[in-house]
Formats: C-alpha cells, sequence, structure tokens
C-alpha cells in the first residue's frame, strides 16, 4: 500500500494505473509509484526459463512413426505483450499454473510446427534433414505464433529424429 518497489536483475514491473496498463519498469530498481487502488505493480520474471524436453512421434505419409526429440528454452521478451496479451486475459499472476500452461500452449506450437516440417517429406528424406536448420526453421515459425504472447522461443533444437520400432499387425 506504501507503493514502495524493488525489482531484481530479470525483473519487469508492469504498472497499472487504476487498473489499466500504464508503463514497464525493467530490473535492477527500487522506486515508488502511487499507492493502492491508484497504481498496482504486477512483476514478471523475464529469465530464461529452464530447459525443456519432449519426444514428439508423428506418423508421416508413408505409414512409418519417427519419434522426434527437442529440446527448448523460452523467455519473456516484451512484458508489455506479455501483459496485455497473456496475464490481462488471465489472473494477472503469473503463477506457477500460468507458467504450466504458457509451456504447454508452446510444446503444442512446437509440435504444429513440426508436422507442417515433416509431413511433406518422405521417410528417406526427414532422416537426412540438416537437424540443426530443421531446429532453426522451426524455432521461427513458432515465433511468429507467439509473439502476441510477449514471449520467444530463444533456443530450439532437434536432438533427434529416428525410426519408431512397429509391431506387425
Amino acid at each position: 500500500s506504501t507503493g514502495f518497489y524493488y525489482l531484481s536483475e530479470n525483473m519487469y514491473g508492469v504498472v497499472l494505473y487504476r487498473g489499466e496498463f500504464s508503463r514497464v519498469i525493467k530490473g535492477l530498481k527500487v522506486g515508488l509509484i502511487k499507492p493502492y487502488p491508484f497504481e498496482r505493480l504486477i512483476l514478471i520474471d523475464a529469465s530464461a526459463s529452464y530447459l525443456q524436453y519432449f519426444d514428439y512421434n508423428i506418423k508421416i505419409p508413408d505409414l512409418k512413426t519417427i519419434g522426434v526429440k527437442v529440446q527448448f528454452v523460452y523467455q519473456v521478451t516484451d512484458p508489455k505483450m506479455f501483459y496485455m496479451g497473456y496475464l490481462s486475459n488471465n489472473s494477472h499472476k503469473y503463477t506457477k499454473e500460468l507458467r504450466d500452461i504458457l509451456r504447454e500452449q508452446i510444446t503444442v506450437s512446437i509440435k504444429k510446427s513440426i508436422n507442417q516440417n515433416v509431413l511433406k517429406d518422405d521417410y528417406h528424406e526427414i532422416m537426412t534433414k540438416n537437424l540443426t536448420i530443421m531446429g532453426h526453421d522451426i524455432k521461427n515459425q513458432v515465433n511468429q505464433t507467439i509473439t502476441k504472447y510477449g514471449v520467444s522461443v530463444i533456443k530450439l533444437n532437434i536432438v533427434n529424429v529416428h525410426l519408431i520400432n512397429q509391431l506387425p499387425n
């Protein structure tokens, strides 16, 4: 209620004036805002996420199933967009639950991009693709999709692509 704040490194503060977006404050900073109910500070952690992994199986056009192992890191890159496009539609706080939902939305976006990159090729073409280039292309596609949330994938690697052993029918 005093309006005093401290932002550590890799933190943003979104200042709301009477419930509406006013401005962004970048950490490492100590300062004052008008006391509540006039101004309110929403804290946003802008440090990079920990390394995320997932395996994704996909049936390709020649009816083989391949497995794709992916690792990625994301972070908030635009705190205003993050607040306006993500937090203001939810609870105004970046809770563990919202972080899990955001990570799942990014994962779904990565899977869609993998589908776009893989489903047009046959097994031999997929297995001989350069994984670094494929990961870079997928990262760019995903970032175009999630930019509306003020978040970016800052690292995306396709660790491997392999054939999933299928049992005969």
